[in-house]
């Protein structure tokens, strides 16, 4: 199943603040996005135009989400991904995955959630 066809599946939507967005000095626009109640920092390179599309934040939650899986520590986790365990900044991107995947099983609840981390681009 595609992050498109979940979406349509679960009658999912996203809704964020304009006031919340904001464009970089490199072009890149944030946002503040909203799944089921729960909010989401999201981010788009300075190519793509328009507001984040549902699909697009739900694989790059998903993705996230899935380096968790490959270890099972900060440690474990840091050197999978070629930052230092010693690294205050990988360690806060660690935590930040880990409060997602906690924002997202509040969202959709730990079923909806396994299938989305099976979802295909």
């Amino acid at each position: 199943m595609t992050f498109v066809e979940f979406a349509e599946k679960h009658k999912l939507g996203i809704d964020f603040d304009t006031f919340l967005s904001y464009i970089d000095g490199e072009g890149r626009q944030f946002f503040s996005v909203r799944i089921n109640g729960q909010e989401f920092d999201y981010n788009q390179g300075s190519a793509i135009k328009g507001n984040p599309k549902l699909h697009d934040v739900l694989y790059c939650l998903a993705s996230d989400i899935r380096s968790l899986e490959t270890s099972s520590d900060f440690e474990g986790w840091a050197t999978d991904f070629g930052y230092d365990p010693d690294s205050r900044k990988a360690e806060k991107i660690y935590h930040a995955i880990k409060e997602e995947n906690a924002k997202l099983i509040k969202a959709l609840g730990s079923e909806m959630l396994n299938e989305l981390l099976n979802c295909e681009e």
